[in-house]
């Protein structure tokens, strides 16, 4: 049997009302040469029936007789694998006709490249939303500080690489698996890449994620982070840590002790990257949030010399900073 090029893994659970168009985005790649393993996760509405009325032999149906969950759905899917690459895809979004295609000659342009997610549309009711991610294998690695740079379902990764780490999501890690993942192969010297174009339809509904599991998600997405930091020799109190995550998430507060507080954890970790992640490419990152911290804060003018007072404003470009005066100077206005 002709082992195929590309793997594509789509667990399943509960989309049978978009799940046609996810399967016959797939089949309808410009490059052919793949399996696409659907993996029905205990599913109690018609997703089985869906899928069984495709008949193309590329399709690989398995099936857990009870709800296992995402990660232990993703691990078997993972261990049933032939390609040479594995590709993800979910059973409620859309794959454009070239997203394959596009991955493979990304890869194999670039070999020092083991995971390469894309740019997306976001789908959400009548709205469609460009979505656009870091490029480079750095600015990845110096955006995983804050949050998880890479769409999980537009995702291609070599299997030499699942192969030689014997990759596998960890439970320990709900509703942030991926990022997990992706900051240890990081944390092993690998490096990621996202390609600059929109290959992929994330649909957004309210079946995904329950506000119960949003906060679980945002507690283990924290958890990552400090896990990365940590890797980076970064060491917080508790408060610290709580602190540093309210400014990661792009919250501020009118206070100057935090403004303070923002800037020496900023600053520590330019200071403790720098040796992994290009000077400049890192500060970039980083002045980024600075910059959204400072004019956020609703602190009017006055913080605009606290900005000024970090090596990172230096960082932030004429653009960025233009924009942080002008909303210091509205927040100004609002508060006088």
């Amino acid at each position: 049997m002709k082992v195929p090029v590309v793997s594509v893994i789509m667990p399943v659970y509960n989309t049978g009302k978009y799940l046609a168009a996810a399967i016959a985005s797939v089949l309808g790649q410009t490059f052919s040469d793949f399996e696409l393993i659907i993996l029905n996760d205990g599913s109690t509405d018609d997703s089985e029936t869906v899928v069984k009325n495709f008949t193309d032999p590329r399709i690989i149906y398995l099936k857990n007789e009870r709800n296992l969950g995402l990660i232990a759905t993703l691990n078997t899917a993972l261990s049933q694998c032939k390609g040479e690459f594995i590709a993800r895809m979910d059973g409620d979004d859309i794959c454009h006709s070239e997203r394959l295609a596009a991955q493979l000659r990304f890869l194999n342009a670039h070999p020092e490249i083991s995971v390469c997610g894309t740019f997306f549309y976001s789908l959400e009711k009548k709205s469609r939303t460009k979505k656009y991610l870091p490029e480079s294998s750095y600015e990845i690695s110096a955006e995983m500080f804050f949050r998880c740079p890479v769409a999980h379902p537009s995702v291609m990764i070599r299997s030499a690489v699942v192969k030689k780490y014997n990759l596998r999501y960890s439970e320990d890690f709900p509703y942030a698996e991926d990022f997990e993942l992706w900051t240890r192969l990081v944390m092993n010297g690998e490096k990621l890449a996202n390609v600059p174009e929109f290959l992929l339809d994330y649909r957004v509904h309210q079946g995904q994620i329950t506000q119960q599991k949003y906060d679980l998600k945002e507690s283990t997405r924290e958890r990552v982070v400090e896990k990365y930091l940590s890797s980076f020799g970064m060491v917080l109190s508790k408060e610290e840590w709580a602190e540093f995550h309210w400014m990661s998430n792009g919250r501020s507060k009118a206070n100057v002790e935090f403004l303070n507080c923002c800037k020496k954890y900023l600053e520590t970790i330019s200071q403790s990257a720098y040796a992994r992640i290009p000077y400049q490419v890192l500060n970039k990152v980083l002045a980024n949030y600075w910059s959204s911290v400072c004019s956020n804060s609703g602190l009017g003018m006055d913080t605009y010399s606290i900005f000024n007072s970090s090596f990172l404003a230096q960082f932030a470009g004429l653009k960025m900073k233009v924009k942080v005066m002008f909303k210091l100077m509205i927040g100004h206005k609002r508060h006088g």
